[in-house]
């Protein structure tokens, strides 16, 4: 088995594991273990309250990717950035308690067997729950960068659509490539005397980790620049840029510019449109400030050694809190998730009302299951009957109703008496309307 390096140091973008206590005592003996600072207060900080909120995100975002999975217009849509978020953050969530509460715990009661067990999962449950975390952030800065266009009526929007798939799976790629091999950096250590005790295992870096330019180049520059700093930033401009542009805009909806039965459903679908914005700027708050800690931290290790931090009792117990704050406020943000979006946007709401009904009541409602799926329907038949009774062909004038599930949630239904073809770009009743592989998108 390989030794540890002779000083060794986790960075703070390695959450999770700060909190160990074998990290903190690799030279000790087996009769001087010494348990993490202000353990009481952070075995109910995270076990307690921790769990809680980690099992309701969990449950949460089950709901949502039910719901975006189970609905062609979400997985089509701007909306889905939102299942594969809803995906990372059931991982996040579900890593919580097992990475976070039950170390904790163990140091509470000072059980080695449980102890034991936590090592015996914590690698990958560890690289599961850094891979989810760091491609939430990239989904959620590229979900961002669309509202940002469609909000600016920016001439990138058309790009943003047409390839939305590539930019969400290459988001997952990121967070996979920036922290997949977190897991195999990391070493056990087993003290053969110490067998039964709190400091049987200790974890430490293998030795590439610091004997290579692998710990300047990726850990500290890459991952703590790419998947920290610059998500952060990115945000926080895009965000702002938007909360501009809403207040600049008229609150005057395109009904004023339009005649015909269309304009109530169009202007409904301009609030829905506003409304899913503000959705994805409290999603966007609420990461920029679950990361402020992150920052906080991250600036304080590029500052101070970790020997100063433990030299000095008062700092170590505020190093402690901040750690267990920042992971806490991780699982926080996912659990915000879901009464973000049904507060913001009314047809989710009724969506989750629906799914909830079907769940916890016998009787289900009849109704389609997913109405925007009806892509163009006939607005009248071939043939029609005048007052006379005389049957008259009516094919050169076949209204058809366009539906308009992109962007926003509500749809608007628009007369007119063109056929769609892909690829092409049309101008409805004033609207300009781009088709392309069965969506419209309202421009």
């Amino acid at each position: 088995m390989e030794e540890p390096p002779p000083t060794q140091s986790f960075s703070f973008a390695e959450l999770f594991l700060e909190s160990d206590h074998s990290v903190r005592n690799p030279n000790g003996t087996c009769s001087t273990y010494f348990p993490p600072p202000l353990i009481a207060f952070r075995f109910g900080l995270v076990t307690v309250f921790g769990s809680i909120v980690a099992l309701i995100g969990m449950v949460e975002n089950l709901l949502l990717l039910y719901l975006f999975a189970s609905r062609k217009h979400h997985r089509t849509s701007y909306n889905l950035y939102m299942m594969l978020l809803a995906v990372f953050d059931t991982f996040v969530s579900g890593a919580y308690v097992p990475l976070m509460s039950v170390n904790v715990a163990g140091d509470f009661f000072e059980d080695p067997w449980l102890v034991k067990i936590w090592y015996s999962y914590m690698r990958p449950i560890y690289t599961i729950s850094h891979v989810g975390l760091t491609a939430s952030t990239f989904l959620i800065v590229a979900a961002t960068f669309e509202r940002y266009c469609i909000t600016m009526n920016s001439r990138a929007l058309k790009w943003a659509q047409r390839n939305r798939l590539f930019i969400a799976s290459f988001a997952v790629i990121m967070g996979i490539f920036s922290k997949g091999t977190i897991g195999y950096e990391l070493l056990y250590i087993t003290a053969e005397d110490c067998k039964g005790t709190m400091m049987e295992i200790s974890l430490t870096n293998r030795k590439f980790v610091y004997e290579t330019q692998y710990h300047e180049w990726m850990r500290l520059w890459y991952r703590n620049l790419v998947t920290i700093v610059a998500p952060f930033l990115i945000l926080l401009i895009l965000n702002f840029l938007i909360i501009r542009a809403l207040r600049r805009q008229p609150q005057m909806t395109v009904c004023s510019q339009l005649a015909g039965p269309a304009a109530a459903d169009i202007s409904k679908r301009k609030m829905a449109r506003r409304n899913a914005t503000k959705s994805l700027l409290l999603v966007g708050i609420c990461y920029l400030f679950a990361n402020v800690f992150h920052l906080v931290a991250l600036v304080w290790e590029q500052n101070d050694s970790e020997d100063a931090r433990n030299q000095h009792e008062v700092w170590s117990k505020v190093y402690a809190i901040l750690i267990d704050v920042a992971s806490l406020l991780s699982v926080v943000a996912c659990a915000f998730r879901l009464p973000i979006l049904i507060s913001c946007q009314q047809q989710l709401r009724e969506e989750v009302k629906t799914i909830l009904r079907n769940v916890f009541c016998c009787k289900v409602d009849k109704k389609p299951q997913d109405d925007n799926e009806k892509l163009v329907t006939s607005g009248q038949s071939s043939h029609t009957t005048h007052e006379n009774g005389m049957e008259t062909s009516n094919k050169e004038k076949k209204e058809i109703r366009v539906c308009l599930p992109v962007d926003g949630n509500d749809n608007a239904l628009i007369p007119s008496t063109k056929s769609l073809s892909n690829g092409k770009h049309y101008s409805i009743d004033g609207l300009q309307i781009y088709f392309h592989n069965g969506n419209e998108t309202l421009l």
